[in-house]
């Protein structure tokens, strides 16, 4: 009998494990999950793949939320042999723009100012959630919370990473392992047609919408989430025992 391969999650920025922790008790049914946090000495896209490379298993499937995706695709491009399947949740794949490095400066400058608290409050949180979501206190600070815990630093080094990332659409269109692409309706960072044009190039892919969502779907849906986790690693299952 197949088992599906350990699964490791990667947040997005200023996020940690409490973004997948409406996920991974069920997940945790399902297989090992080894979750992974933010080495604010990271400095680059390549630094951070390699490093979650040294810690993963021999194989595992892939998961990776925002610009956890974007570091999910470059492990992807360093260790193809290595990824069993991949997950891109509320992410793109193309490579940074001269208006978000633009945008990510002044953030961080706004940061430095009022505190990272401030920033989610006041900037953030109308990109991050659905418009139903946003007098939702009890998400807002789970959300500050992660900011807070990651700090400046952390910050600032996630910013560098962001500044690093390669387009890795051909890396996407090269993959054969099952391939889930997962978004909010709503996303306001990582837009439908982002979505659309990574479906567009992968050969596997498959496409879950979540309905009244923003980008942090993991919180805001997390049974949308998981139900399409879930069904990707079956198909993970499904191509070990065809093979």
């Amino acid at each position: 009998m197949h088992l599906p391969p350990p699964l490791v999650l990667i947040p997005g920025t200023l996020c940690d494990e409490r973004l997948w922790v409406d996920v991974l008790p069920q997940l945790t049914t399902l297989t090992e999950c080894q979750t992974v946090n933010w080495c604010a000495k990271e400095l680059s896209a390549s630094d951070a793949a390699s490093r979650i490379l040294n810690q993963a298993p021999a194989t595992f499937a892939l998961a990776g939320m925002s610009m956890g995706g974007s570091i999910a695709l470059e492990i992807c491009a360093q260790a193809p042999h290595r990824v069993e399947g991949l997950a891109l949740v509320s992410c793109q794949a193309r490579g940074d723009s001269r208006v978000g490095a633009e945008t990510r400066s002044k953030l961080v400058e706004y940061a430095t100012q009022f505190g990272l608290g401030t920033l989610v409050r006041d900037k953030l949180w109308p990109l991050y959630v659905h418009q139903s979501r946003l007098n939702d206190q009890s998400l807002l600070e789970a959300v500050i919370a992660m900011a807070e815990r990651a700090g400046m630093q952390s910050y600032k080094s996630q910013g560098q990473l962001l500044a690093s990332r390669s387009d890795h659409l051909k890396t996407l269109a090269s993959l054969t392992v099952p391939v889930a692409i997962v978004a909010g309706d709503s996303d306001l960072l990582c837009t439908p047609i982002h979505q659309a044009e990574m479906m567009s190039v992968s050969r596997n892919g498959k496409r879950t919408e979540i309905q009244n969502c923003g980008h942090m779907s993991p919180l805001e849906h997390p049974q949308s989430v998981l139900s399409a986790l879930s069904t990707w690693l079956d198909e993970i299952v499904q191509v070990a025992t065809e093979n």
